[in-house]
């Protein structure tokens, strides 16, 4: 049996030397050529003209050349899209701090002084060729990955601009027939009229977490955030859900804080993530049933506003937690630096709460008094 060999060899690595020192030149193919396929150049322009025609690995550019010096070639490259990120090594006799500065901020990738120390220099070649390898492999996936991006933010666009009016149509169609001809048993062979109802319930839900979900992932969204007084936060979200509390036989309860701070929060995606989590609380909640929204300022400085309900957890679990809500929740708490977190009650019912750092709370300032009191005064 005959192995099969495999032909395929590496590729040498391409290197352009560019100096107008001609014995450098000359050091550069002979210590260099053993691994590497060199060529040379005696000034920036000749250089130049060179990297822009042919594919090369590498640049060694020597700082002070004629005609174009090894700053103005670094520029060059670093505004051509064919060597943006070409590993570039800076290679000169200048060793002042300002010359490698000005160096690096043109792009150079490595600097190294003469006389140069050949045997170090090569282990220093291969690892700028390794890292600048790297380099581009990195760029490509990024470059891959903002691609993606962009088609996601275009397909969640799409999908929430045309879910939203065909959701609208067929809602009304289906009120129309329920109410219309509900004589006619046919209509209803796939469930009962109160079931076709709940299933177009649950399609606008899921349409109306589409819609602002879509803006929350996009890479475009920017939060609109201002500072917000806690006690007022808490006394909108009870006064915005006590139509619906009421309709389920459901108190709301909001306790007020003694000293309420300020949040830094985006108002609109807050009370889109309180609507989400209200929602499954009176949901889950029993007539007669009471949700606490309670609000407290944390040892560390952090915050955390929370919602209790006394509901059975276990009844809605399978329903909320593989929905569009709470991926909006914790989107929106992702982009506040925060956290939501949910979990039972140590007694019974479940606990949401919304956390924020201590970065996005501003404490009320303490009250100041005067020590000198009118009656001291007399």
């Amino acid at each position: 049996m005959i192995s099969k060999v495999n032909n395929k060899q590496k590729r040498t690595a391409r290197i352009l030397a560019a100096d107008d020192d001609p014995i450098m030149r000359e050091m550069m193919k002979a210590r260099l050529g053993d691994g590497f396929d060199v060529i040379v150049a005696e000034n920036g322009e000749i250089a130049w003209n060179m990297l822009a025609k042919e594919k090369f690995d590498l640049a060694i550019i020597d700082l002070a050349m004629p005609k174009l010096d090894g700053f103005g070639l670094i520029s060059h490259l670093r505004q051509t899209p064919k060597t943006v990120d070409m590993p570039i090594i800076v290679a000169t006799s200048r060793g002042d701090e300002s010359a490698i500065e000005q160096a690096f901020s043109a792009g150079a990738s490595s600097f190294v002084t003469k006389p140069i120390n050949w045997s170090l220099f090569q282990y220093q070649v291969r690892f700028v060729l390794k890292n600048g390898l790297a380099e581009q492999k990195l760029r490509r996936k990024l470059a891959i990955l903002e691609k993606a991006s962009h088609i996601k933010d275009k397909m969640l666009a799409a999908v929430g601009k045309n879910l939203s009016k065909p959701a609208e149509n067929l809602s009304g169609l289906v009120h129309d027939i329920i109410h219309k001809d509900s004589a006619d048993t046919s209509l209803f062979e796939h469930g009962t009229p109160d079931e076709l109802e709940q299933s177009i319930t649950s399609l606008k839900n899921i349409v109306e977490n589409v819609l602002p979900l879509a803006d929350l992932y996009a890479s475009s969204f920017k939060l609109t955030e201002s500072w917000q007084d806690v006690n007022s936060l808490i006394g909108e979200c009870t006064q915005y859900h006590q139509k619906l509390a009421s309709s389920r036989s459901v108190r709301i309860l909001g306790r007020q804080m003694m000293d309420s701070p300020h949040i830094l929060i985006d108002k609109t995606v807050w009370q889109q993530s309180l609507s989400v989590i209200m929602e499954q609380a009176l949901r889950a909640s029993p007539a007669g049933g009471t949700i606490e929204i309670i609000a407290a300022l944390q040892r560390d400085g952090s915050f955390v506003f929370s919602l209790r309900d006394n509901g059975d957890i276990t009844s809605i679990d399978s329903k909320t937690h593989s929905g569009l809500g709470l991926d909006l929740v914790n989107r929106a708490m992702f982009l506040h630096q925060g956290r939501f977190i949910q979990q039972p009650a140590p007694d019974h019912g479940r606990i949401s709460a919304l956390w924020l750092p201590a970065a996005r709370i501003e404490k009320k300032p303490e009250k100041q008094f005067s020590y000198q009191r009118q009656s001291d005064r007399a």
